[in-house]
């Protein structure tokens, strides 16, 4: 965990708050709110082990208590969560609240996998070259 890192918002550098690296990957999600008994899907846009974006259709207010199921693989990693951001017609940032063992062996495995085989980066085309 060595250096503090930053990150920049709207052109002004903030120290990151996040206790854990991000890992930008796209997973399936069922979230189930409290008095619904049926789950809503989404899919993050990044995940850590201490929470993850989930990109959906719907918002839920800060604050709410949800159960979240992320799927790892064919691993179902279930926890509590509580939403911590909301932004309109985006998504939800959410905070894992009981992670367990399992769970987070899961999410580190998977993150090794991440970093040991990168996505490569695509090549830029001329169309990207063209539009600055």
């Amino acid at each position: 965990m060595g250096q503090m890192q930053e990150v920049v918002l709207g052109g002004v550098a903030m120290p990151e708050r996040r206790k854990h690296q991000r890992y930008m990957c796209v997973l399936p999600v069922e979230i189930r709110l409290p008095g619904i008994s049926f789950p809503s899907q989404g899919q993050t846009t990044d995940v850590s082990l201490g929470g993850c974006y989930i990109s959906t259709r719907f918002n839920m207010p800060v604050g709410t208590e949800i159960e979240l199921k992320l799927w790892v693989g064919n691993v179902g990693v279930k926890t509590k969560a509580m939403v911590r951001t909301s932004d309109p017609g985006v998504g939800n940032g959410i905070e894992f609240m009981n992670l367990d063992a399992a769970g987070e062996q899961a999410l580190h495995e998977y993150f090794d996998n991440l970093d040991a085989n990168p996505e490569p980066k695509p090549e830029k085309t001329l169309r990207d070259l063209l539009i600055t």
